[in-house]
């Protein structure tokens, strides 16, 4: 007989369990204790920690984040500093202090997702008050275990080392002028590492910070936080130090440098000028360079502001109707724009709708919010609606045609107007999706579909339209119809050209690829130039061969809908701005493929140019580079580097393996005919080049496939072998340069230093891992200092005096992606995938302490960069080849903290200049600053001689200007050597205006 057991669950309590078990939801089992508001853990004490998980955490209703949180309370047992952090905690982790007593009605007292830990935890330090509740939530992209440390912010006050400082503490631009605030210094542990606590005092006249500072370890970087004792805020200041032992030092924290107006602002090319900055945080260390105006700022010449975000824009005549949502409403405004400079609001009405907007005669058409309204413009100061008509769907665009209005919404709605008062809809046809723009030519509707790309419909019979045919594209949000060419902006794939001639057979003619990470939402097209807004940013494309669409120029810090006018763009976003086009500026060739790397030589610059092979460009006239001949490859062209006159070209063929052809050798000595001599099958495909002798240095191969350097020798060049060949740890070997005996590999998340003096015999003498999460994609080198650029953590300055022991001796934080480095004497140049500043200008005059002195817009994220005499070379993606001009300001006088004095070099480019002030930690530029003409006469700054400058001259004369005479003559139209603008200067401009007019018959 078996034995008993001592648990017997008879048949039907088993079911009764098993069903029980199956009805109760599984996240009650699983969830966190703690995973509602309602059910905070609670924290007791001044210090302490407690460990939990977010695992299975959700989400509730008024909760902001990643509905992963878990919800912890505590009681401040007394009013001090106190600091939270989940540093221990096994994910990267979002952190939250909060006060109130119901989930949707919280007040944030402070917050941190990153405090730069490995694992990305988080810390934060507020000043709590006693008896106050506060409740700390710990959330997350991903889940795991938590530790949740707390403290009060009590300084060290012993160490083997310390330091005073004292000075100036700025918050943005003010200065602290309080002695309700305290300053406290953290070592590299974060806020529960403290170093040391000042007070405010007066100096003099003057409030200013004592502070002592300990420390185990001399050159620890350390940093500051302020708070206001009144308030309990907590202020994080960007500014730090590095500890100096013994040290006692007069340091301003956060200290603002900002620069603000320059006088005069016109100057003539070729002829220096003198000049004076005004701003505030000037000193001996202040720098100035300037560069040219690539973000076009100066063609920007008015801007209104408008209550609310603008939506939708167009214009009529000298009328602008600006469509706005806001705070208080929706509304139209009405913009009187007869005076391009001086536009000025002389209407406005509250409407229902602001998605889309149409102008006809006097009557505006608006749509939107599940209706059509129609407003009569007769009277701009009493505008009125005239009509109003239910749609089926929300209608984003509209478009009219004589008393016909065409909305895009779910469908197609054709809505007869002819009695404004009573519109009706007299016929519809369904989109495949959600219609978001409709343009109209002749008996043609074209809409915008997103995914579904462009449906193309006719109404030839109003009342029954039919779709006749569509093109498929990724997601497009606007089109523009001119003739037989409709031009739409797909947000995924850029401007998409589409020949419509015979609307029943659509074709895409041409393209011009998407510029940067922001997508393309708005088009616009005037004759032979079309214009898209791309994130930030406004394109200005030349369409005269719509199979061969170029970026001719870009103005920055546009957004929203556009219409052109003439040569005039109007830009609605953060209000209306007015962009002249007679003041773009470019200085690009743009490439029919993806720029990415550079190498110049003499006055020809290379360009891998992605899918297009290589492209050559003669650079002799940097204001105009110009594309003198292209190579096809075997495959996709990611790097080039030049030698003598032969060029070597990095490619794979991604799709098909077996076709690599990793190095291509080129003939570039008559650099107008080029021709392939040699070409060499790597394992992997190629990314990187070196050309050390008559050996090239290829570094090859990604993730799985075979990673490493290839040496080849290309002695004969139609001939070139392999020589040598080594593997390396990386995932992905980015590229190479040589110096001596040895390479050195930008290889995923290390530097790999090989001795080559064997070439047959590479072998490895130094592997260093980068810092953080490395992905490292290119390396420059500068006699005993490398510099990569990494991905995901900036720039990374490596001492390699010992290539066998490689340190890492500074860093610098890059906007956006870091892809690409070039350094020339004492500056690096980092380009970024970012749209706003794709070029970062870094001085590296001490290596371990790099700070960035200027950022260059460069029409869309900027890839490669090569620098010759003073000028940089970028490969700006889809935009080409971009050349920027630098002009380094050799002597600054500073007249007071907030004047300098300085004199800049005549360039010899025509155009307007931004100009970066820098000193050893900060920059401000101003851009635009200054305009310089080759044009005698051009009193305005727009690089043509024209009746403006003759009424300016006129107005000078009379005394109405508002710039003094000194401006002008500087500009090279004092003609007859008084110093100043006068009778003799109008008659001359006149004169010369007259001289070249067409003959009248």
């Amino acid at each position: 007989m078996k034995p008993k057991s001592h648990i017997q669950i008879k048949p039907l309590a088993f079911i009764i369990a098993v069903l029980f078990l199956c009805a109760v939801p599984e996240a009650a089992f699983s969830q966190p204790a703690n995973d509602n508001f309602a059910d905070a853990f609670e924290l007791t004490g001044i210090s302490g920690n407690t460990t939990g998980t977010n695992v299975d955490a959700t989400s509730e209703p008024d909760e902001n984040g990643w509905g992963k949180s878990v919800w912890y309370s505590w009681t401040a047992p007394e009013t001090d500093i106190f600091y939270f952090d989940t540093h221990g905690s096994g994910f990267d982790t979002i952190l939250e202090v909060y006060t109130g007593s119901a989930l949707g009605s919280l007040t944030r007292i402070a917050g941190n997702y990153d405090d730069g830990s490995d694992k990305g935890n988080s810390s934060l330090i507020f000043r709590a008050k006693a008896v106050t509740v506060y409740y700390i939530a710990v959330d997350g992209r991903e889940t795991g275990n938590i530790v949740l440390n707390r403290d009060k912010v009590i300084p060290r006050t012993a160490g083997q080392f310390s330091t005073e400082l004292y000075g100036r503490v700025f918050i943005g631009s003010e200065k602290i002028e309080s002695s309700d605030y305290v300053i406290l210094a953290f070592g590299p542990g974060g806020v529960s590492d403290c170093r040391g606590k000042g007070k405010f005092i007066r100096f003099g006249g003057e409030w200013g910070y004592t502070l002592t500072i300990v420390s185990d370890t001399d050159g620890e970087k350390i940093t500051f936080k302020a708070t206001d004792s009144g308030t309990g805020q907590i202020y994080d200041i960007s500014d730090s130090i590095i500890f100096k032992a013994g040290a006692s030092e007069n340091k301003d924290i956060d200290k603002p440098l900002r620069a603000d107006t320059v006088y005069p602002g016109l100057g003539h090319t070729g002829k220096s000028l003198d000049l004076t900055l005004t701003g505030f945080g000037f000193d001996e260390n202040t720098r100035v360079l300037m560069y040219p105006d690539i973000g076009n700022s100066k063609a920007i010449i008015a801007s209104v502001d408008i209550p609310g975000q603008a939506q939708s824009i167009a214009v009529s005549g000298s009328t602008a109707y600006v469509a706005c949502s806001g705070d208080s409403g929706n509304g139209l405004y009405i913009i009187d724009i007869s005076d391009l400079e001086k536009p000025r609001i002389i209407g406005s009405f509250p409407t229902e709708n602001i998605a889309g907007i149409a102008v006809s005669g006097m009557t505006v058409f608006i749509s939107g919010n599940w209706s059509l309204e129609i407003i009569d413009v007769s009277d701009p100061a009493k505008p009125q609606t005239v009509g109003r008509l239910d749609t089926p769907g929300n209608a984003s665009g509209i478009a009219v045609s004589g008393t016909t209005v065409f909305a895009a919404n779910s469908g197609l709605q054709v809505i007869d107007v002819s009695d404004p008062a009573k519109p009706r809809i007299i016929g519809s046809v369904d989109m495949p999706r959600r219609a978001e723009s409709v343009a109209v030519s002749g008996t043609t509707v074209f809409v915008a579909d997103g995914y579904e790309g462009l449906q193309i419909i006719t109404v030839s019979n109003p009342e029954k339209p039919r779709i006749i045919a569509s093109v498929d594209t990724a997601d497009m949000q606007d089109i523009a119809v001119s003739g037989t060419t409709v031009y739409a902006a797909d947000y995924q794939s850029g401007l998409q050209i589409i020949d419509v001639s015979s609307p029943e057979n659509p074709r895409i003619v041409g393209s011009a690829g998407i510029l940067g990470t922001a997508g393309t939402d708005n088009v616009a097209v005037s004759g032979t130039t079309a214009f898209v807004t791309q994130g930030n940013s406004l394109q200005v494309i030349n369409v005269s061969d719509p199979t061969q669409p170029r970026v001719i120029a870009s103005v920055e810090q546009i957004t929203g809908d556009i219409a052109v006018s003439g040569a005039t763009v109007f830009a609605a976003g953060q209000g209306l701005q007015i962009i002249a086009l007679s003041k773009l500026i470019s200085g690009s060739a743009d490439t029919p493929g993806y720029a990415l790397g550079v190498a110049v030589s003499g006055t020809t610059a290379y360009i891998a140019d992605w899918d297009k092979g290589l492209q050559i460009v003669s650079v002799s006239d940097p204001a105009k580079p110009q594309i003198i001949a292209s190579v096809d490859m075997p495959g996709y062209v990611t790097d080039v580097a030049v030698s003598g006159t032969t060029a070597y070209a990095a490619c794979g063929n991604y799709e098909e393996q077996s076709k690599w052809k990793g190095l291509q050798i080129i003939d570039v000595s008559v650099p107008a005919m080029p021709r392939i001599i040699g070409s060499f099958a790597t394992p992997g495909g190629a990314y990187g080049i070196a050309v050390s002798g008559t050996n090239v240095y290829v570094s090859c191969g990604r993730y799985e496939e075979w990673s490493g350097l290839q040496i080849v020798a290309v002695n004969d060049p139609a001939n070139p072998r392999l020589i040598g060949a080594i593997a390396t740890p990386g995932y992905v070997a980015a590229d190479v340069v040589i110096s001596g005996t040895a390479a050195y590999m930008a290889d995923g998340g290390s530097l790999q230093v090989i001795d080559v003096n064997d070439p047959a015999n590479p072998r490895i003498i130094a592997s260093l891992a980068l810092s953080g999460y490395a992905d490292a994609l290119s390396i420059a080198l500068s006699g005993t200092t490398a510099y990569i650029v990494d991905i995901n953590e900036g720039l990374q300055i490596i001492d390699v005096n010992d290539p066998a022991n490689p340190q890492i001796i500074a860093s610098a934080d890059i906007p956006g992606a870091a892809l690409d480095v070039s350094v020339s004497g004492a500056t690096a140049y980092v380009t970024s995938w970012d749209d706003d500043k794709g070029l970062q200008i870094i001085d590296v005059s001490e290596p371990k302490k790099p700070h960035i002195i200027a950022s260059c817009y460069t029409l869309g994220p900027a890839q490669g960069v090569a620098v010759s005499d003073d000028t940089a070379f970028v490969g700006a993606g889809g935009s080409g080849l971009l050349v920027i001009p630098l002009t380094r300001i050799g002597s600054v006088t500073v007249n007071s903290e907030t004047s300098l004095s300085l004199t800049l070099p005549g360039p010899s480019i025509p155009g307007h200049y931004t100009l970066s002030i820098s000193d050893k930690e900060r920059m401000s530029e101003i851009k635009g600053a200054v305009t310089f003409s080759d044009i005698i006469g051009d009193l305005n700054g727009d690089i043509k001689l024209d009746l403006k400058d003759a009424v300016t001259a006129f107005k000078t004369v009379s005394g109405t200007d508002d710039l003094i005479w000194y401006d002008y003559a500087s500009a090279g139209i004092d003609v007859n050597g008084d110093k100043r603008v006068g009778i003799h200067e109008a008659v001359y401009i006149l004169r010369e205006i007259a001289s070249a007019l067409p003959p009248i018959f």
